[in-house]
């Protein structure tokens, strides 16, 4: 008689066990909302260290930098940076399509101190350094090292050194051709 005494409740047997099942419903949805907000967590790490990959494990190249169009007014003070090998060569006999992966393969410059452009292609070299970039709009690659956040008001001043031919970009590369910039070298 006691144990019936404790098992008495004053809701009918059916909705007890649907609380119960309504309470686990209430733990699922919790854990599918950890697990979403983990999800994206990982999403944006992956975005942002794959950014930092080239800086951490990639090989440092002093790369020239030529004139180019100035600044962004919506973007603060900020240099566009140009190399020689961010225009897609004319009458190569490619086809070009937005987006596609493009290669470019350097090797020393004279002067020993910079890296030059040796050959384009649109299939990954097996050996030797590299970028890797994608074809965009108006014959043009990109290959993420095209701008560069500077302090305020000191845009124009790397602007004239760029348009008189002083500047180089140091780059880290990865062995995959990812390429991040590290900073600009006024000589």
């Amino acid at each position: 008689m006691i144990e019936e005494t404790w098992n008495v409740s004053n809701e009918p047997t059916g909705l007890r066990s649907l609380n119960a099942a309504m309470g686990w419903m209430e733990a699922r949805k919790m854990r599918l909302a950890l697990f979403a907000g983990a999800l994206q967590l990982a999403v944006l790490l992956a975005m942002i260290l794959g950014r930092l990959a080239p800086l951490a494990t990639g090989e440092t190249l002093l790369v020239r930098v030529v004139p180019a169009d100035p600044r962004d007014i919506f973007r603060g003070d900020y240099v566009t940076l140009n190399y020689g090998f961010t225009r897609l060569p004319e009458n190569s006999g490619f086809e070009y399509s937005y987006g596609q992966p493009v290669y470019v393969t350097l090797v020393p410059d004279a002067d020993g101190k910079h890296w030059k452009m040796d050959r384009f292609s649109l299939t990954r070299p097996a050996t030797g350094k590299y970028l890797r970039g994608s074809t965009a709009g108006w014959g043009r690659a990109e290959f993420g090292i095209e701008a560069f956040f500077v302090q305020e008001d000191q845009g124009k001043k790397y602007e004239d050194a760029i348009r008189s031919r002083k500047v180089s970009a140091e780059i880290a590369v990865t062995h995959a051709g990812h390429a991040a910039l590290k900073r600009l070298v006024v000589e």
